[in-house]
C-alpha cells in the first residue's frame, strides 16, 4: 500500500501522518510536487486538496472564481488523474477539500474520465476517524 497526500496544512498532514503510522506515504504540498509524485510512483489511494496556497483562500473569499488558479491547485492534480488513465489507475481517489466549488470541479472532472472518486470533506474524515486519535477502524480501512 502507498498513499500521495496533496495538502498544503501542516494540520492536517499531522492528522495524516498519524493515521498512515506504518504505510509508504508520500505528500505533497503543491500541485507540482503531487505531479511529480504521480509521475514516478503507483497508489493505492490519492487524498486531494483544493486550495494549497494563501491567495487561493482569498480568491475563494473575495468571489473569484477558484478556477483561475488551476495550475497551481488540487484540480491540476486531479486533472492529471484524468488525462493519464494509466497512472495509478486502480487508486482509491478522496477529495478532502473544504471549497465545494473547486471539490466539485475536481470530482466532475475525474467521473468523466471514468475514475471514481469520493468526496470526503477534511471535517467529516476528522469526525468519522477521531480528533488525531484512532478508532476502530482508521481512515486507510475505509
Amino acid at each position: 500500500m502507498r498513499i500521495l497526500i496533496v495538502e498544503d496544512s501542516e494540520d492536517r498532514l499531522n492528522w495524516f501522518r498519524y493515521q498512515a503510522i506504518g504505510i509508504v506515504t508520500d505528500i505533497a504540498k503543491t500541485a507540482a510536487e503531487g505531479l511529480e509524485f504521480l509521475k514516478q510512483n503507483e497508489y493505492t489511494q490519492v487524498f486531494l486538496d483544493h486550495d494549497l496556497a494563501d491567495h487561493h483562500y482569498v480568491a475563494v473569499f473575495e468571489g473569484l472564481e477558484s478556477d483561475i488558479y488551476d495550475e497551481e491547485t488540487g484540480f491540476a492534480v486531479a486533472k492529471f488523474l484524468a488525462d493519464n488513465s494509466d497512472k495509478s489507475k486502480d487508486a482509491e481517489i478522496i477529495v478532502h477539500s473544504l471549497n465545494e466549488y473547486a471539490s466539485e470541479r475536481m470530482m466532475n472532472e475525474l467521473i468523466k474520465a471514468g475514475r471514481k472518486p469520493t468526496r470526503i470533506p477534511f471535517t467529516a474524515l476528522r469526525t468519522a476517524y477521531g480528533h488525531m486519535g484512532r478508532k476502530e477502524k482508521s481512515v486507510w480501512d475505509y
